[in-house]
């Protein structure tokens, strides 16, 4: 991840050598960091961002509705004034701009073929693959104006618009068939949103999404946010997430993670933590309300020797496929971390501190550490114990669950000798 360099929505990234360290040694790539890291908002900014798109892409499509039905000029909006020229020399200038603009559209239409190669010049007759377009000469933004006014009103039908930096100050003018005018309203209503969610909200979709599954909600693959594609969008929803449940919570698994939950939340809730720990621990819990930590487990819940008093994630993992070999083909890696069977190369050279076989190493743990609970005596009384089924909100009581695996317990470890117990 790496803030996005809007002023609007960007925060300092500060860095210690140890930290740098730290990075190098486990082969960070700084450049494509970056270069390439993914953009991430906190709630408010995305908010904000969502609700400017909606309401952008709404008044773009009333527009188009207006320019398609030609019911609509520049004289007939309420609220609209047209300027006034009153310059010999800029009545002039609009006189022949738009002189050349009828000129081209009088012209046979076989001499501005939409395949015929594109004029050596910034004014004129344009071909592209979208349809037929002729560039006005560069002017000021005030005779800009004059001409988007005129052409509004004398040619309804035409599309103008800013004709991007290869011509500056200059207006494009495009004569698009049904069928071309189609395509292009889709491609720039495609890029709007892919440049919404890719270079703006970026990360922050993800974790509402993890935030949602962890609350046992459906996510709504029709509203701006979670939308496959921009053609599954349903335009009257923006934030509101109140989907139907799932009828239960997915659980966060984290190891040793007070500190990367305090992370998650200044980063994509607020830049600043809550006054109170107390007021922390209830943020968390509005977002995560189900946690496990596997620091937590092997150290509260399972006596320290059965790990030879190693509660770090790696050597943890290592005791538990040596113990329970069968516990890590419970957990799979994505397709480019695995082997063809989708399983993890267990014997290949240790990849700890890599973000996905970290994860894949707290899963693993987590499912032996469970099945190890299972097994004492003490708690086989307790039900279903052991089978995994207590991860289900309803499947298992509060204080039983607490009681048994530490649900919402977390390893509080900021230095190496303070530890406290936070219940989240």
């Amino acid at each position: 991840m790496f803030p996005p360099s809007d002023n609007r929505t960007t925060r300092e990234v500060v860095l210690n050598p140890s930290s740098i360290a730290f990075l190098n040694e486990h082969n960070m790539d700084f450049s494509k960091w970056t270069k390439e890291g993914i953009p991430f908002v906190t709630g408010d900014t995305a908010q904000t961002l969502l609700e400017n798109y909606q309401t952008k892409e709404l008044a773009r499509k009333e527009k188009l509705a207006a320019v398609r039905n030609a019911s609509a000029s520049y004289s007939d909006r309420p609220g609209q004034r047209r300027v006034e020229l009153n310059r010999t020399e800029d009545v002039a200038f609009h006189a022949r701009a738009m002189a050349s603009l009828r000129e081209w559209l009088d012209a046979p239409n076989s001499t501005n073929h939409p395949r015929r190669p594109a004029e050596p010049t910034n004014v004129g007759p344009q071909a592209s693959p979208e349809g037929l377009s002729f560039l006005m000469p560069p002017t000021n933004s005030f005779l800009r104006r004059a001409l988007y006014e005129s052409i509004a009103l004398e040619y309804p039908a035409l599309l103008a618009e800013n004709a991007g930096k290869d011509y500056p100050n200059q207006i494009r003018v495009l004569r698009l068939n049904p069928k071309e005018q189609a395509a292009r309203e889709e491609r720039l209503q495609r890029e709007a949103w892919e440049n919404l969610i890719v270079h703006q909200i970026g990360m922050w979709r993800v974790f509402m999404a993890l935030s949602m599954a962890s609350h046992g909600l459906n996510i709504p693959t029709d509203s701006i946010t979670f939308a496959s594609t921009v053609k599954d969008i349903h335009w009257d929803r923006v934030g509101n997430f109140k989907t139907p449940s799932v009828g239960h919570c997915v659980p966060v698994v984290v190891h040793n993670g007070y500190m990367d939950l305090m992370f998650l939340m200044t980063h994509f809730h607020s830049h600043s933590l809550p006054p109170t720990f107390a007021e922390a621990k209830s943020l968390i819990h509005s977002y995560f309300p189900v946690i496990y930590d596997t620091k937590f487990m092997a150290t509260e819940r399972v006596p320290a020797a059965m790990w030879n008093e190693s509660t770090d994630l790696e050597g943890l993992f290592t005791r538990i496929i040596k113990e329970y070999n069968e516990m890590s083909h419970l957990v799979w890696l994505a397709p480019d971390s695995a082997d063809e069977s989708g399983f993890a190369y267990l014997g290949r050279e240790s990849q700890a501190h890599d973000a996905a076989y970290d994860a894949f190493m707290t899963g693993a743990v987590y499912v032996g550490i469970c099945h190890h609970i299972g097994q004492d005596p003490i708690y086989v009384a307790e039900g279903r114990v052991g089978s995994l089924l207590h991860i289900l909100a309803d499947d298992i009581d509060e204080p039983t669950a607490v009681k048994v695996y530490g649900r919402n317990m977390v390893r509080q470890s900021p230095f190496p000798t303070f530890s406290v117990i936070a219940s989240i």
